[in-house]
């Protein structure tokens, strides 16, 4: 007898745009990988970007509007939609998105949700009355929790919120990413790229800790447009934001990757997994979630600025390229976090 293929409406309350689309495209493809109808629910400048034939998808006009305004009117859409029994929530905040849940109770009650937590992880373990709402939902609908970090998930554990709590390690986007031409370097210099909110933390905390312009055999390139408080010969700022493409591109190109130390450790960081994409080696902090992969093969763990510092002395001195670390070591953990793997768990999960 032909099994029954299980329909699901997969929403994202919070992304517009490139915002988590990686993720958010492999999440999808990991459904249809294990035979699942899918919809996906979500702003249409996000939709617009999904661009997988096989997923069904419910747009929602937010582009000029905040993001508390933004899922009010995605919720609207959700409710009033015509849904399937099986609902995953992507992305969402803990207070407004999980309040207009259980205002909707009386109508979603026989509904089975999943939650997969992104960025909003450490702000429900710190607590408070935001968290309120969050603690409510669990009673009342008693979902599934998708956590993607050994240490997130170690830590809502921790709470005894829920006994359906599910680790799945963050997958690479390797299945997205067509191989590129990479020219040849035009410079001797090593070249040190500093992502997203990394940014910050290298201006605030390095620049007025480490004497960067010591080390002249190294650039470093900061993408995002940021006004640095001093400036440095081998530091260039490049203020133009980059889409998946393009971040392809510079990983690709780049010697090192690198990583400040972190107050949040809970979430999974997608740039780290898009680096081990491009074949990009890491510099970081001996922190999660970075111990959670096997990075001193592909890079450097420092604890300290000092050993941040030495790290860099010997990448000047000897003039360390990314061609100093082998492929097979990125192999390695490419295969461990493949979207195969990710799918496996994922069809366990929601078994289960």
């Amino acid at each position: 007898m032909k099994q029954r293929i299980r329909k699901v409406l997969v929403v994202d309350f919070l992304s517009k745009g490139n915002s988590h689309l990686n993720f958010n495209k492999s999440f999808l493809k990991a459904l249809k990988q294990i035979d699942f109808n899918v919809s996906f629910l979500g702003a249409i400048s996000h939709c617009k970007l999904i661009r997988l034939k096989e997923v069904k998808k419910i747009s929602v006009k937010t582009n000029d509007l905040n993001w508390k305004t933004s899922v009010f009117r995605c919720f609207k859409t959700f409710v009033f939609s015509k849904k399937p029994n099986e609902i995953i929530i992507l992305c969402f905040d803990n207070y407004i998105s999980v309040s207009l849940l259980l205002l909707a109770y009386p109508f979603l009650f026989r509904k089975k949700f999943t939650l997969v937590f992104h960025n909003n992880l450490g702000s429900l373990i710190i607590g408070g009355f935001k968290s309120y709402p969050f603690k409510f939902f669990i009673k009342l609908y008693n979902p599934k929790i998708i956590i993607l970090s050994k240490n997130g998930f170690n830590q809502f554990n921790s709470l005894n919120l829920s006994k359906k709590v599910f680790l799945i390690p963050h997958m690479n986007y390797k299945h997205l990413y067509e191989p590129l031409e990479i020219s040849k370097k035009k410079t001797p210099f090593i070249t040190i790229s500093v992502i997203g909110r990394h940014c910050q933390t290298f201006m605030d905390q390095i620049t007025s800790s480490v004497k960067l312009s010591a080390f002249d055999f190294i650039k470093f390139n900061i993408y995002k447009n940021i006004t640095p408080n001093k400036q440095y010969s081998n530091v260039k700022i490049h203020t133009k934001w980059l889409d998946n493409y393009e971040l392809n591109k510079v990983l690709s190109e780049s010697d090192f990757c690198f990583f400040g130390k972190q107050k949040d450790t809970l979430r999974a960081s997608g740039i780290l997994l898009d680096s081990v994409t491009s074949g990009c080696p890491i510099i970081a902090p001996n922190q999660a979630p970075f111990n959670e992969l096997d990075i001193k093969k592909i890079g450097y763990i420092y604890n300290s600025i000092n050993e941040l510092k030495e790290i860099f002395e010997k990448i000047n001195t000897h003039k360390i390229s990314r061609n100093y670390f082998q492929n097979n070591e990125f192999k390695y953990i490419l295969e461990k976090t493949d979207i195969n793997t990710f799918s496996t768990t994922l069809k366990k999960t929601l078994n289960y």
